[in-house]
């Protein structure tokens, strides 16, 4: 299961890459239009799929086996965005978290950027 190339491109495009690099073709046996789908078709026993390893704590299912991938470990990049106009404190407090998450270099312009690992679900 994958998420559709409109819904995620740089998520969809990255795992293609990741599968051809290893020697595969993904065959895709359905598209979700979210994690939530991904993770309940997985459940279901349509197949398996690659999904952020974050979503191994959000959906601990019982029918569900999360292995993180190694050797490349597949990355996503990720960025925050809030409201230019935004000075709460609450903000700079977690604008404050998510730098100490990320690598000095991955902050330009628009703000911090953090890489996110992908973890390997199955039934």
């Amino acid at each position: 299961m994958l998420l559709p190339r409109t819904v995620y491109p740089q998520a969809h495009d990255r795992l293609h890459m990741l599968c051809n690099h290893a020697g595969f073709v993904p065959e895709v046996a359905e598209e979700a239009s979210s994690l939530t789908s991904v993770t309940v078709l997985v459940a279901a026993g349509v197949g398996v799929s690659i999904v952020p390893a974050s979503v191994s704590a959000r959906f601990n299912l019982d029918d569900i086996v999360y292995r993180p991938l190694e050797n490349p470990t597949p990355t996503l990049p990720v960025v925050v965005s809030w409201r230019r106009s935004d000075t709460s404190a609450v903000l700079h407090r977690f604008l404050d978290a998510v730098r100490t998450l990320r690598p000095a270099s991955s902050e330009d312009e628009h703000g911090p950027q953090v890489t996110v690992p992908a973890a390997m679900a199955g039934g």
